[in-house]
Parts: C-alpha cells; sequence; structure tokens
C-alpha cells in the first residue's frame, strides 16, 4: 500500500463523522477514484450499504448519518420533521412510546436513494 493511500484514507476518517454515511459520488468529486474507493472496501476499510453509499468498516449508522450525507455531501434539500424532529428536540414524552417510523421531508417528486 503507497503512503499517498494511506494518507488518503486518513484524510477521509477526518473529514466524516463517526456514524455518517459515505456517499461515492462524494468520494469521488473530493478526489478519491472508483478504483480507491473499491480497494478501501477490499482492505475492509469501507463497507458498502447500497449502490453508491459506504459506511466506515464496523460503523453503526443512524437516521443523522444518513441526513447529514444526503445534506453536505450530496446538496439535496432534505430534513428531518414531524414527530421525528419533536422527538430529537426531547419532546418525546408527548408522543408515543415507540416510534416505528422516521419522517423526512423534500421537495415534491424528489426520490430518496435505496441504501436509506
Amino acid at each position: 500500500m503507497s503512503i499517498n493511500t494511506e494518507t488518503k484514507i486518513n484524510k477521509l476518517s477526518q473529514l466524516v463523522p463517526p456514524g455518517t454515511v459515505i456517499l461515492a459520488e462524494w468520494l469521488t468529486k473530493i478526489g478519491y477514484s472508483r478504483e480507491l474507493q473499491h480497494r478501501y472496501v477490499k482492505n475492509s476499510w469501507l463497507t458498502s450499504i447500497g449502490y453508491g453509499a459506504f459506511i466506515r468498516a464496523g460503523d453503526t449508522i443512524g437516521l443523522n448519518g444518513a441526513v447529514y450525507a444526503l445534506q453536505f455531501q450530496s446538496g439535496k434539500d432534505i430534513h428531518i420533521g414531524g414527530r421525528t424532529a419533536l422527538s430529537m428536540q426531547g419532546f418525546a414524552h408527548y408522543l408515543e412510546l415507540y416510534q416505528k417510523e422516521s419522517l423526512l421531508f423534500a421537495q415534491r417528486g424528489k426520490r430518496l436513494p435505496t441504501w436509506l
């Protein structure tokens, strides 16, 4: 493994907060070729979670990490809303005991990626 590649994986770990999805299109945009992305998966540094999306090996992803990736890596206008947002603000005591789904809001006609 070259020093340049090791430096890039270290830089990536500094760029992306723990618990965040890493989008392949964003990696390409910031200088990580598809071949390098494939090598990271092969060497178990990244794990594919669906078409065009990775997580760090062994990382656990939540809703915040997924929405972060959509907002800041792909520039999508999407946000958490409704009961989900109220719960995250600490108002869960006004809601049901177990939240079965999360509410995300986006422009009409926009589709969410299948990995989500």
